[in-house]
């Protein structure tokens, strides 16, 4: 059933404003058919001009509503003069009145103000947040508004109108500035904490955010920004929907190569000194041994469903060995292995991140150099060859860096399970154009992931902390479940 509202048109309007309310019921019924219905209402019946001469038409004259109807008055600069004319000789001495009173009470201060002002204006946006709830309850449709494509589709079908809607939205904005840099109003002080809290942090608030904050902070953006890549650039070598690190079991390799290297160290006594670099390059070890695996048991590309479910089997290996590793090591080394193979942003250091982020660095800018055999993957090998491209060490170089690209984010933070599966289908949506786009996207969205999961991990037990590989693991899953239910192949 439709939803009925009724526009109140008085002399001198804003037709932007009428425009405005207007447009996204059109918009809505244009996608999801008839929803609203909308009457444009004068005093007398009669045409309205607008504030800018533009003359509109009236449906009926204003009468007597149906109870629960909707009416929007819309109104000018002037509003009063035609409503309610009697009026008119007080608005200018009530207005002084009011004037007079605000620098009466302005000399004992804003606190004093806001202490009065406080309590009203709270009650007045929580009297407007609840009514927006209960239309919300009764037109959930309305949250459809949040997809972009509404957007899109407004922006190409009255580019004028988007442009002037835009521009009073960065008007808005920059308005909101002014009003935290108003130095005359609130002073130095309260902006200076506004916006530099830094300046005032004692010496332990300093550390916590600079020696751990920010570090897990940048591993976080390192981790999924190399695992988003990592999985974008495997889908489309396999043409597989649901390929990723975790899925072809390259991550588990790396993080069997990395425990390899610890049980090596810690657990028998062999003289190895363990740090980044040598993390990142067991990790990259133990995954070019399972993409070389992989490679073999695909045949050459032939099959890439095989290579899918062999890559489910080769993690399933990789686990038990890795359990049996952690079984026979010492207790300390086994509970810190362990909690790092779930995944987790505790062992970020400066030192750390400098050495992941040359490596992510280096294999990031390689890939993007490789993509224009990226985008023609899909076509085939028949179809790349005769497009001059050299599909077999071109394809070779481009599994090597997604496992690069993986270790890097295994040495890292451990097994930070289903990122490279959900963000390359994701990004897709978003972003369908342009190989080297996709990249940057993927990049950006999966560094956003980890580090939104992380927050999250950490902050919703408190004072106990979750590894963030469990929240992606939790929104991966049934990702990957609806991804095999439509078909492993593309």
């Amino acid at each position: 059933m439709a939803q009925d509202f009724y526009f109140l048109l008085l002399p001198g309007f804003s037709s932007m404003g009428f425009i405005s309310a207007i447009e996204p019921l059109r918009v809505a019924n244009r996608f999801r058919g008839e929803l609203y219905r909308w009457h444009v209402l004068s005093a007398d019946g009669g045409a309205v001009l607008a504030s800018n001469g533009m003359s509109v038409n009236a449906d009926a004259a204003l009468e007597p509503l149906k109870k629960g109807a909707t009416l929007w008055v819309v109104a000018g600069f002037e509003p009063l003069k035609f409503a309610t004319p009697a009026l008119e000789h007080y608005v200018v001495p009530i207005t002084v009145g009011i004037l007079a009173g605000l620098f009466m009470i302005q000399k004992h201060g804003t606190g004093q103000v806001g202490r009065f002002f406080g309590p009203v204006t709270v009650l007045w946006f929580g009297a407007l947040g609840a009514m927006g709830v209960a239309s919300i309850v009764q037109t959930p449709e309305v949250l459809r508004a949040v997809d972009p494509r509404y957007a899109l589709d407004f922006a190409m079908s009255q580019p004028k109108l988007a442009f002037v809607l835009l521009s009073a939205v960065f008007l808005s904005l920059t308005g909101g500035e002014a009003l935290y840099a108003d130095m005359g109003h609130f002073g130095a002080r309260p902006v200076r904490l506004a916006w530099s809290e830094w300046l005032n942090l004692s010496p332990l608030q300093r550390f916590i955010l600079s020696e751990l904050r920010w570090p897990r902070v940048q591993l976080g953006l390192l981790v999924g920004a190399a695992l988003a890549m990592a999985g974008f650039v495997l889908q489309r070598l396999t043409r597989v929907s649901i390929a990723a690190p975790s899925v072809l079991g390259l991550a588990d390799g790396a993080g069997l190569g990395v425990v390899l290297l610890l049980f090596l160290g810690n657990g028998l006594g062999v003289d190895i000194v363990i740090t980044p670099l040598a993390m990142s390059l067991a990790a990259l070890s133990g995954a070019a041994l399972i993409l070389v695996l992989l490679r073999a048991l695909a045949r050459r590309d032939r099959d890439m469903e095989k290579m899918v479910f062999a890559g489910l089997m080769m993690a399933a290996i990789c686990k038990a060995l890795i359990s049996l590793l952690l079984l026979i090591s010492p207790s300390d080394m086994a509970v810190q292995a362990q909690i790092w193979l779930i995944g987790s942003l505790a062992q970020a250091n400066p030192a750390l991140n400098r050495g992941l982020l040359l490596a992510f660095l280096l294999l990031a800018v390689l890939t993007l150099l490789h993509y224009r055999q990226l985008a023609l993957c899909h076509l085939g090998d028949p179809l790349m060859q005769g497009l001059g491209s050299r599909v077999d060490g071109g394809r070779h170089r481009l599994y090597l860096l997604a496992a690069g690209l993986t270790a890097v984010a295994v040495a890292g933070a451990g097994q930070v399970g289903f990122v490279g599966l959900v963000v390359p289908h994701l990004v897709q949506r978003l972003c369908p154009r342009g190989v080297p786009a996709q990249l940057l996207g993927n990049a950006c969205a999966g560094a956003l992931l980890v580090v939104g999961a992380d927050l999250l991990a950490r902050t919703l037990f408190l004072p106990y902390e979750l590894p963030v590989g469990i929240l992606t693991a939790l929104l991966g899953v049934p990702c990957f479940l609806w991804h095999y239910r439509r078909g492993v192949q593309r």
